[in-house]
């Protein structure tokens, strides 16, 4: 960030995305008492924020009965049936 770097971060883990999002706000922080004597050009773009993007529904995954009936429709699994005699063949 010193030299005006920009960077990209993929994550699947919600929790990792957080902490990513904390830690580039601290750095920004920090920095914008630094960039008053840097030079970057223009002074809307020197301390540009970032945007997460997401490409996953984290909401469907919170409840894991009702995730792992989404994929089996999804997959379009059937159940074996259930029996009670067993057949050790």
């Amino acid at each position: 960030m010193k030299m005006g770097r920009r960077f990209l971060a993929a994550a699947i883990n919600l929790g990792s995305v957080g902490t990513t999002t904390k830690r580039i706000n601290d750095l920004l922080a920090t920095n914008r008492l630094a960039s008053k004597s840097m030079d970057f050009g223009d002074d809307d773009n020197s301390l540009a924020g970032f945007e997460v993007y997401n490409v996953n529904n984290y909401d469907i995954f919170r409840n894991l009965v009702e995730a792992k009936e989404l994929i089996k429709e999804a997959m379009e699994l059937q159940p074996l049936p259930t029996s009670s005699v067993f057949d050790m063949t």
